[in-house]
């Protein structure tokens, strides 16, 4: 005769991790791995990455056994990463209507899990995004009035169309601490890469 089994269930086990994954964020504690653009780096943890997004999920599971990584996002905008890392860390975000359909684009890119199945209409018309049934725009008051999204000019319409475009996000160069190769900081920070390649130099002294 099998034993009898009970089931224990935390009520509140969903809503804890959600929370205690966005304050171990801004705590910037266990981090291990950074993300860097337009000279600018955001620590993060890889089991999030890889849980919200296939292209990091992939990615990263080439570097398992390397300790702390970091990914030199080519062409991506600081803005968008910061607010695809909170979107993924903590399920929404409030962004500006004008920069929506880039940010939409940019998590496309990335396979962002909830934004990444975004389509739009008509390419010749600049309408709002079909949003996945999970995702909700959440209108937090602070947003402008239709009537003055309809006054934008003929320029400002074929700029948001432009900005479907992908940001040319496929290569994203990976450069480990301690690894053979010295890790390479964004490329707007020079001063960054010749201190780690003075880094690196010494090490190999002593080796």
């Amino acid at each position: 005769m099998l034993p009898q089994l009970y089931c224990l269930r935390w009520k509140y086990h969903h809503n804890n991790l959600q929370t205690m994954f966005s304050q171990l964020l801004d705590r910037g504690c266990f981090c291990d791995v950074t993300l860097a653009c337009e000279g600018q780096v955001i620590r993060a943890h890889r089991v999030v990455l890889s849980a919200c997004s296939t292209l990091f999920d992939n990615l990263l599971s080439n570097y398992a056994t390397e300790k702390d990584p970091i990914i030199i996002m080519k062409d991506a905008k600081f803005f968008e990463v910061k607010c695809l890392i909170e979107f993924m860390y903590k399920g929404e975000i409030n962004i500006e209507h004008c920069k929506l359909t880039s940010l939409l684009k940019t998590a496309e890119d990335l396979k962002i899990k909830g934004l990444a199945e975004v389509s739009f209409h008509r390419e010749d018309t600049v309408d709002e995004p079909i949003l996945p049934p999970e995702t909700n725009l959440l209108d937090d008051g602070n947003h402008n009035d239709t009537s003055n999204r309809e006054d934008q000019d003929e320029n400002q319409r074929i700029e948001m169309i432009a900005q479907r475009m992908p940001p040319a996000l496929t290569p994203i160069p990976i450069n480990i601490y301690g690894s053979g190769t010295a890790a390479a900081a964004p490329a707007s920070s020079p001063s960054q890469n010749d201190t780690l390649a003075s880094q690196k130099r010494n090490e190999e002294d002593h080796h």
